[in-house]
């Protein structure tokens, strides 16, 4: 069955809920209790559930246990699917003892490292292997996943390796996107990212929790920014690392930030605006709500990824590295999002979507923008009826 991305991601999380309510003692689950458990509308739980077939009871929902299996059937959780793990660290030795895999379907059955000093030691039941032995464990034990928990460097040369051994499967905690042939299916775990994520979040409840007053937000910026500055010995050598630290806590550098650095390296504004222009990774205006990235990579551009971009770019009026006039939309290209399978794709945000086309592109950032000035709307009445 093929079905879209958008449900595939929602499937194991309706699987888990429904598993811990089995064993909670309920017979039945039902799009209501999902809906309300995951804060997803009805209608859109409703078309998800459809695919599997499932005949419910009225008032009830759908039998608990006919319920997991169809679900298992669609995940392929009901049968045994081999993986490694390469990389015997922290993290390495947490995933490769986590036991609940099992509950679905995925069966650790080697711990792989590079380092002399681990090798050979034992993590519980995992006896840490070299990578030498990679091809002999892929060969003889049937393994298609590799998990990856190493450090970025070694990231690419391992994920190549285990390429040419017949992995086409890789979950990659590694700190980067990988870069493999279309036919590999990789799914990036970004610790970092998720964590900023909910800084994200403590931001913006605590804007909200100081009465919508923007100053305090930008008050507690401004602090920072000065923090950033601090970290450096007045030398022009520092430039682009305060550069880097001032876009990473604003989003972008301001006027007023170039003439702060200047005056504090005690060196031209000219020279500060030179090098920050020189850059493409530098921005010197605002980011808008949505941050467009449009994939060029190969897989993209031979499924039209120009054209998309093309189209973006006459559809918001805004040229690649700028912010539409509204502030509500930037767009950019990236050399790659690491998503080939799924190509022509973008990210918004820190959402993918995938299998694009022109109108299907269009359709997305109309909705976007039309829920946005909704949802802006809507806070301005409410604010307007409790003054």
């Amino acid at each position: 069955m093929d079905f879209s991305l958008r449900i595939v991601e929602r499937l194991p999380r309706y699987l888990q809920l429904a598993c811990h309510l089995k064993e909670q003692g309920h017979e039945f689950i039902s799009s209501s209790i999902l809906s309300k458990h995951f804060f997803i509308d009805q209608n859109n739980i409703k078309k998800d559930l459809s695919f599997l077939n499932l005949n419910g009871k009225p008032n009830k929902g759908y039998e608990i246990n006919e319920f997991i299996s169809a679900v298992k059937m669609v995940l392929g959780t009901t049968t045994v699917n081999r993986a490694i793990v390469i990389g015997a660290g922290n993290l390495g030795r947490a995933v490769s003892n986590y036991s609940n895999f099992s509950n679905y379907g995925l069966k650790i059955v080697a711990l792989f490292d590079d380092s002399p000093e681990k090798i050979g030691s034992s993590v519980e039941s995992f006896k840490i292997l070299p990578l030498d032995n990679l091809s002999e464990v892929i060969t003889t034990l049937g393994v298609k996943i590799a998990i990856l928990t190493i450090p970025a460097q070694g990231a690419t040369k391992v994920a190549g390796l285990l390429y040419k051994l017949g992995i086409r499967y890789f979950w990659n905690f590694a700190p980067l996107h990988l870069k493999l042939p279309d036919d590999a299916i990789v799914k990036n775990e970004n610790l970092a990212a998720s964590y900023m994520f909910l800084s994200y979040q403590i931001n913006l409840n605590n804007y909200r929790n100081n009465g919508g007053k923007i100053e305090m937000v930008n008050g507690d910026i401004e602090k920072r920014i000065y923090e950033a500055f601090n970290k450096y010995a007045k030398s022009r050598d520092n430039l682009i690392p305060i550069l880097q630290d001032v876009q990473d806590v604003r989003g972008y550098i301001s006027k007023d930030d170039i003439k702060k650095i200047s005056e504090y390296l005690g060196i031209a504004d000219s020279k500060v605006y030179g090098v920050a222009t020189f850059y493409n990774q530098f921005k010197l205006i605002p980011p808008g709500h949505f941050q467009i990235s449009v994939c060029r990579g190969t897989a993209c551009h031979v499924k039209g990824s120009l054209n998309i971009l093309n189209s973006l770019k006459d559809h918001l009026k805004v040229e690649i590295g700028q912010t539409t006039r509204d502030k509500i939309f930037s767009l950019q290209q990236v050399a790659c999002l690491g998503a080939c399978s799924i190509a022509p794709v973008m990210m918004i945000n820190d959402k993918f979507y995938g299998h694009l086309d022109v109108a299907k592109t269009l359709s997305i950032v109309d909705k976007l923008k039309a829920d946005y000035l909704s949802e802006k709307e809507a806070a301005k009445t409410s604010g307007a009826a409790s003054a």
